[in-house]
């Protein structure tokens, strides 16, 4: 018993552990990140060989319980088929968690059944339940049975409705049988019901009766469920979620109750939730994700349930292949006490994280942001500006960030004065600071140096005049919700050259010319008629 023990938290310590490096590597991968990964990693190789001990273990007494088992079961014996069937409030249920909870094979959540209303669905799962270890019992529901069984005030009429339009969706959906033998594997495909008769009375139509029986082949659906090959939900908790895609995700959801993981590929995830074609990822996003996690986060435990886009095998690095969920990892074998716990201490954690992840995003923002305004202000240097009133020249040398904070250096040439320093936020307070001070730009000095005269026209020769003013057109592709990308269409306002030889190209969104953009910064001129060349349309 302590070994299963210690091999459970040493499987779940892996789970959160690799669950974290998922996280890490989503940051800039700086020297600490690294370290961090490091570390992670050596400690996960260091438990792998205990967990695989422990599943070697756990193998050997599964096996070892389940050879006797097989020896001793038997296949649910087929009935001969009823010409009387059994009314519902006749049936004998075979445990009193049955009467709650709707339990049915894995098999189940391989269908589409997403095209069911909510109320279709919630009909269906609800004669599951009834089913349940009936074998092929021939089964007749009243009105009052299936109004009893949908937790809702309906009339007669708005019933018969909704059973002829489940068994309309139930007719198309896609059930295969999948049988193995030592050469090949069978596919074949049945009705999931072996009868279904709906009478309705004259002329009103109302419902007087329904009658199911299961199909031989899909009795393992609901039958004999023993092996841990089964999904099961609290029926009443399934009826009381909100609209069609949330449901079809709880289900699927509660297939991986164990792990916290669902990872599913993404034309499946789209046929299981039967989400229209013509639904792009943006619809995907505002119709069918962020509704369905809104209504799930109030069910435990999804209260952090959450989701990532995967790009994986993929030689298109912008098509999405699979989406996986992440949600709190449902303990098994304790109390009701302990599970309340770890329940609210894994709510913390997760808080924690979370504030972790948002603190070092905002910060890495932060910093993006200043970098730009610092590579902004120091398009400034070299420029010269005169006294309305004195005449006297003020030169900015130099800009520096210094305890988080940016100052601008400027001197005064054939001047006393000392040289200064100014506090500044950005390169617009910088030019606001001068003018308020009653300085303005020196006409003769838009050119830092002297410039060049060309042998021939015998003008001024402005160095990058032929980039100045173009349009380039640049693509983001790191979007979620447009796996197309986003065109961005920028426009080279000024190109200086740094102190250390770099090129700094200012740039300015066309749309948006009021938003801040960070400079490009080329190592050199080859570097920029590379860039340009790439960007220029």
């Amino acid at each position: 018993m302590p070994m299963n023990t210690n091999f459970d938290q040493l499987r779940k310590q892996e789970l959160e552990l690799r669950k974290l490096l998922e996280e890490l590597d989503t940051f800039p991968q700086t020297p600490q990140i690294k370290l961090q990964k490091q570390k992670i990693q050596t400690y996960i190789d260091k438990i792998t060989p205990s967990i695989l001990s422990g599943f070697n273990q756990k193998f050997k007494e599964i096996t070892e319980n389940l050879s006797n088992e097989f020896e001793k079961e038997e296949p649910t014996p087929t009935k001969v088929p009823q010409t009387t069937p059994t009314p519902c409030k006749d049936l004998v249920v075979s445990a009193p968690k049955d009467n709650a909870y709707t339990t049915y094979h894995n098999n189940t959540n391989k269908v589409n059944l997403g095209k069911l209303s909510e109320r279709e669905a919630n009909l269906l799962f609800a004669i599951f339940q009834k089913l349940k270890d009936q074998g092929n019992t021939l089964i007749r529901f009243e009105p009052q049975d299936l109004k009893r069984m949908l937790n809702i005030d309906i009339s007669n009429e708005r019933l018969s409705e909704v059973v002829v339009k489940l068994w309309d969706s139930i007719k198309t959906a896609d059930f295969w049988k999948i049988s193995e033998t030592e050469t090949s594997i069978i596919q074949e495909n049945y009705m999931l019901f072996s009868r279904c008769k709906i009478e309705l009375n004259k002329p009103s139509k109302d419902l007087k009766y329904l009658e199911i029986q299961l199909n031989d082949n899909y009795q393992y659906l609901l039958n004999n469920l023993g092996m841990g090959q089964y999904t099961s939900f609290n029926l009443l908790e399934f009826q009381r979620v909100r609209g069609k895609y949330a449901k079809t995700l709880y289900r699927l959801l509660k297939q991986y109750k164990s792990t916290g993981i669902l990872s599913v590929e993404w034309g499946q995830f789209r046929e299981l939730l039967d989400i229209p074609k013509d639904y792009k990822m943006e619809n995907i996003d505002q119709k069918v994700l962020t509704p369905s996690l809104k209504e799930l986060r109030k069910i435990y435990p999804f209260e952090h349930l959450s989701y990532k886009k995967e790009r994986r095998n993929s030689h298109d690095r912008r098509k999405v292949t699979h989406i996986d969920f992440y949600f709190d990892q449902l303990p098994q074998g304790e109390t009701k006490k302990q599970k309340q716990k770890d329940k609210q201490r894994n709510k913390r954690d997760i808080k924690l994280i979370a504030w972790d992840i948002n603190n070092q995003i905002a910060k890495r923002n932060a910093k993006a942001t200043m970098e730009a305004r610092l590579l902004e202000l120091k398009t400034l240097i070299g420029y010269q500006f005169r006294h309305n009133d004195s005449g006297i020249v003020l030169q900015i040398d130099n800009t520096t960030f210094e305890k988080n904070q940016m100052f601008m250096h400027v001197s005064y040439p054939k001047s006393k004065h000392n040289p200064q320093k100014f506090l500044v936020s950005n390169k617009t307070f910088a030019l606001e600071l001068l003018y308020v001070n009653g300085y303005s730009l020196k006409k003769d000095m838009l050119e830092i140096d002297t410039p060049s005269i060309h042998p021939i026209t015998n003008e001024p020769i402005k160095e990058f005049a032929e980039y100045i003013g173009k349009t380039i057109h640049i693509t983001n592709f790191n979007v979620d919700q447009c796996p197309e990308g986003i065109n961005n269409y920028l426009k080279i306002t000024r190109i200086v050259k740094l102190n250390d030889n770099r090129i700094c190209i200012s740039i300015q969104d066309v749309d948006k010319p009021e938003k801040l953009l960070k400079p490009f910064i080329a190592k050199d001129e080859k570097h920029l008629k590379n860039w340009f060349k790439k960007h220029y349309r």
